[in-house]
């Protein structure tokens, strides 16, 4: 596996992940862009590794509580609009696709063109990191999330 903590590798293994992993993810993405998502080919290539997978991981904050990310972007497009996601690639600049989402659900994670990972909700916005195995590895580790300014006329 990538260059994933011991722990991490634990995580990814509970959850199902192994090496050389892969699944059709045609479903997810006919979901995102049936339901009016952009989606490029790092986030295509990030499901198709990561799709589906659920991953229970050490609460960053309070010690013996679990907390969860899941990349399944079927349960994602409930919870967040095209507008919204568009409204935070306005500020990047870049194209974002939903992959997931962590935190039990309040942090949408969102992926650019590029591969980098970032984290929302309501008027929060952070990168989680440079690709998606750095963004699971940071979530899992409670590495600090690198907060990006909105506008003021967000």
């Amino acid at each position: 596996m990538e260059n994933f903590s011991k722990q991490m590798v634990e995580c990814l293994n509970r959850a199902g992940r192994h090496p050389n992993r892969t699944l059709d993810a045609t479903a997810f993405m006919e979901s995102l862009i049936t339901a009016g998502f952009d989606v490029h080919e790092a986030a295509a290539d990030f499901l198709t590794e990561y799709g589906g997978l659920c991953i229970k991981y050490p609460h960053a904050k309070v010690a013996d509580m679990e907390d969860e990310m899941h990349f399944d972007p079927l349960i994602v497009i409930t919870h967040i609009t095209p507008a919204a996601v568009n409204t935070y690639a306005k500020v990047l600049g870049r194209k974002l696709s939903p992959i997931g989402e962590a935190a039990r659900g309040y942090l949408t994670l969102m992926m650019d063109d590029e591969g980098k990972v970032y984290a929302s909700y309501d008027d929060f916005f952070a990168l989680v990191g440079s690709s998606g195995a750095d963004a699971i590895e940071g979530l899992c580790s409670g590495r600090e999330l690198e907060i990006i300014s909105l506008e003021d006329d967000w």
